[in-house]
């Protein structure tokens, strides 16, 4: 469970930390942060959430014109749970199950390559947009090159349109921001982009 003193305090915020199994057992980790108005959202208000949150990866029916984050890897590639910790500095941290998988039968790419969503604002600046590594998607999702289909990203930026319209009607109505640690605050996320480039994450030796 995250200490929820050992992270920076940032009003009406909430982290959001997504955890799944890769195609081939390995671990991933999606960090999102939601931004609330009111009181401390509870147990149930968070159960919400993460329903959406579940759907945005690929649990159920896609929001309209979109694709699951995780529908396009191997079926064996899947979201485990999320936590969620109110960045209040006192509320401890609670974790919901979810259920969403890959869609595809075919091969995985590696279990170190990662396909990026990149979170944008209206502020310029590193500290003012996030990025999501998604876990490996199957071979049938990119080219010869290895480069995903240009028809993809659009999936996936209206996947995100969907997931805001969505939490936007929930009570307390959630937007999703970016979370600066270091400059304590929270920008609200404006769109979305997808690299049709896959990146390579390499776990740090000791």
């Amino acid at each position: 469970m995250i200490n929820a003193m050992s992270l920076p305090i940032i009003a009406n915020t909430v982290r959001a930390s997504v955890r799944g199994g890769t195609a081939f057992g390995t671990p991933w980790v999606n960090v999102h942060h939601y931004r609330y108005v009111g009181a401390v959202p509870t147990h149930a208000q968070l159960d919400t959430l993460a329903a959406s949150i579940d759907r945005l990866y690929g649990n159920g029916a896609v929001y309209a014109g979109g694709v699951g984050l995780i529908n396009s890897c191997k079926t064996t590639c899947q979201a485990l749970d999320v936590t969620f910790t109110p960045l209040d500095g006192v509320t401890p941290s609670y974790t919901k199950a979810i259920i969403a998988a890959g869609g595809s039968a075919s091969a995985s790419l590696p279990s170190e390559v990662a396909e990026v969503v990149t979170l944008r604002t209206n502020t310029r600046g590193r500290r003012y947009r996030g990025r999501i590594y998604l876990p490996a998607y199957s071979v049938t999702n990119v080219d010869a090159a290895g480069n995903l289909p240009a028809t993809l990203p659009a999936l996936v930026v209206a996947q995100f349109a969907g997931f805001w319209a969505d939490i936007a009607g929930q009570a307390p109505a959630w937007t999703q921001v970016v979370a600066s640690y270091k400059g304590v605050f929270a920008t609200l996320i404006t769109s979305v982009s997808m690299d049709l480039r896959a990146d390579v994450q390499r776990r740090r030796k000791s």
